[in-house]
């Protein structure tokens, strides 16, 4: 199985979920039962951009070849962390149910890149 089966549909949602970022931070996070103030509004289209990046790099992934071991692992790592993040601020209260939604699928991102490493080079 190609690994493209995972970094394509990666890095179109992470283009996706940037741009809302950018263009109107709140929209996605109002549905996880959060509102963001000027601050919380700015770090979200920061984090946007990092997206974006991202996404467009994972886009450019068209083999084993494209990526190494060790991006995959790191890039594994932090949605793993990410994931944690999610699980404390839906036990907390600061997510709603559907905050579980994001605690699965950084989770799931988190495997997929430790996959992924597995067939990467050196």
């Amino acid at each position: 199985m190609s690994i493209t089966v995972f970094t394509k549909p990666k890095s179109i949602l992470s283009i996706v979920v940037a741009l809302v970022f950018i263009f109107d931070a709140n929209l996605i996070m109002q549905l996880f039962g959060m509102s963001l103030d000027d601050a919380g509004i700015m770090m979200t289209r920061i984090l946007g951009g990092a997206y974006l990046g991202l996404g467009i790099s994972f886009w450019f992934i068209n083999g084993p070849d494209d990526i190494d071991k060790k991006s995959a692992y790191l890039y594994g790592f932090s949605e793993g962390i990410a994931s944690l993040a999610c699980l404390a601020g839906t036990l907390n209260g600061a997510m709603n149910a559907a905050g579980w939604i994001f605690v699965v699928g950084y989770l799931a991102f988190s495997l997929c890149f430790f996959w992924v490493a597995t067939k990467a080079q050196g």
